[in-house]
């Protein structure tokens, strides 16, 4: 849809070409009359002419390798790109033909909210494609931001600590509408428990699986989580996860959800409402030091617009370092403790203390 608003020749193959069909009559009711309508393809080599190549199929490595090899047949001179969230580029570069052609271009949902694009290289990517890439996102009227192939890249390594601190206090028998309200107050878009059933809760679970691949600061999987995937509660995709959407208009939270996660809780977290926001935010604040530190990133201003861009923050949580410089050393280094940071995390934090 934003291709087709730029003005830009757009084709869409889908192995089921009525999803295809359904998409392009759903995108041309949201264009401008005038506006260029996508086609729908019913072979990939009808792509043969196109200049890039977005692959957006299902977040599975096995998947994708068979779509982008198939890709890299299609059209010899054009940029290929893959819209994951956390599988590696490298891996996926090593079983194409054309790994100069090839890098990443994680989209962030919803775009119109979320309107940052990370540009991920792989390990012998094209400087002309990478400049390629980052020219086309910029003509959706997007913003790049390049990264380091990492796992999360640097939106959902900020994202994912966050998350795993909610899941920790719905564990706890901390009361959700608190934990959704102090997010909300803070600055985030929505809180994190309507904010994993908007991601899906399986795509959480294999993007998870992913991060402990290679990046100790996040916690295993929630066992909760787990359960609900097992119970069908995917979250707005299934009509239900921590939220029922079952009712046209209307969500709340579910009794059916909250009676699940009694058979998954801790020992019981007591906390006041400071509290409850240093334990939500301070893991993605470490986790925000940590880009910088390890070169994910290469300034502070790529995670401002990383926060702001890619995962919507406004206020506090749209600028972590003002809100972290009105809570002095000591009282922060008092609480992590109670905060249950993994080693790097709490390594990467004491350093920004340090500073």
């Amino acid at each position: 849809m934003c291709a087709a608003q730029a003005g830009i020749d757009v084709r869409l193959y889908d192995v089921q070409a009525a999803a295809a069909q359904t998409a392009i009559g759903w995108i041309a009711d949201q264009l401008a009359a005038d506006a260029k309508r996508p086609q729908g393809v019913a072979e990939l080599n009808e792509l043969s002419d196109c200049d890039a190549l977005i692959e957006a199929v299902v977040e599975n490595r096995a998947v994708k390798r068979r779509v982008l090899s198939a890709l890299s047949t299609v059209a010899p001179d054009a940029l290929i790109a893959t819209n994951t969230s956390s599988l590696s580029i490298s891996e996926l570069a090593g079983k194409i033909d054309c790994a100069e052609r090839f890098c990443g271009l994680h989209f962030c949902h919803p775009i119109a909210e979320c309107p940052l694009v990370e540009v991920v290289p792989g390990p012998t990517t094209d400087a002309s494609m990478l400049d390629l890439a980052e020219t086309l996102v910029r003509q959706l009227g997007l913003h790049p931001l390049r990264t380091r192939d990492v796992p999360g890249f640097a939106v959902n390594r900020l994202l994912f600590p966050y998350l795993e601190a909610s899941v920790a206090l719905v564990r706890g028998s901390v009361d959700w509408q608190r934990i959704e309200q102090a997010a909300v107050g803070f600055g985030m878009r929505l809180g994190p428990l309507a904010q994993m059933d908007e991601i899906g809760i399986d795509v959480i679970l294999r993007a998870a699986a992913a991060f402990h691949r290679g990046n100790p600061v996040v916690p295993p999987q929630s066992e909760l989580l787990l359960a609900m995937f097992q119970a069908g509660r995917l979250g707005r995709k299934s009509e239900r996860g921590f939220y029922d959407y079952s009712r046209t208009g209307d969500s709340r939270l579910d009794p059916a959800a909250i009676g699940l996660s009694a058979a998954h809780q801790t020992a019981p977290i007591d906390c006041d409402d400071a509290e409850l926001q240093l334990r939500l935010f301070v893991p993605l604040l470490a986790s925000a030091c940590e880009l910088i530190q390890t070169g994910v990133v290469v300034q502070a201003a790529d995670v401002q617009a990383a926060l702001a861009g890619g995962l919507g923050c406004r206020a506090h949580a749209g600028d972590l370092a003002g809100w972290v410089r009105g809570i002095t050393p000591t009282v922060l280094r008092g609480w992590m403790p109670r905060l249950g940071l993994a080693a790097p995390a709490a390594a990467s934090l004491e350093r920004l203390l340090a500073e």
